[in-house]
C-alpha cells in the first residue's frame, strides 16, 4: 500500500510523462512536488521501486523511470438486463482491472445480462 505521499509522487509523475512524454527528472520531481530535497525524491523513488510501482531499467540515468501498470479493481454494483432499466444496485463484489484504464476518480462496473449490446 501506497502512503499519500508516495501516491501522491507516482500520480504527479504519470501525469508529467503524459503530458511530456518522457520521465521527469529528480530536479523536476523535486520543485515540482515542493520537495527540499533530491534526497527526499531518491527516497520516494526507491519505496515506489521496492514495491513494484515503477522501475529504473537504466539505473541512475535521467529520465529514466517507468511507471509499472498496477491491478486495480473497480466495485461491481450489481446486475442489469441489457435494454432495460435499473433500480438499485448492491456491492457484490470487486472487478479486478488495471487501474490505467479507469484513472483515480469514482468509478463502478456493471454486469450486463443479455445480448441485445451484441453487434
Amino acid at each position: 500500500m501506497l502512503t499519500n505521499k508516495q501516491k501522491q509522487v507516482y500520480e504527479w509523475i504519470g501525469r508529467f510523462i503524459n503530458r511530456h512524454g518522457v520521465a521527469p527528472s529528480y530536479e523536476e520531481i523535486r520543485t515540482g512536488l515542493g520537495l527540499k530535497s533530491l534526497n527526499t525524491v531518491s527516497y520516494h523513488l526507491r519505496r515506489l521501486e521496492a514495491g513494484g510501482w515503477l522501475r529504473s531499467p537504466w539505473g541512475n540515468r535521467k529520465r529514466a523511470l517507468e511507471l509499472i501498470a498496477r491491478p486495480g479493481s473497480l466495485l461491481l454494483l450489481g446486475e442489469v438486463q441489457a435494454g432495460h432499466p435499473i433500480e438499485s444496485f448492491e456491492v457484490q463484489e470487486e472487478v479486478p482491472l488495471p487501474s490505467a484504464l479507469f484513472g483515480s476518480d469514482n468509478h463502478f462496473a456493471l454486469r450486463v445480462r443479455g445480448d441485445s449490446m451484441v453487434g
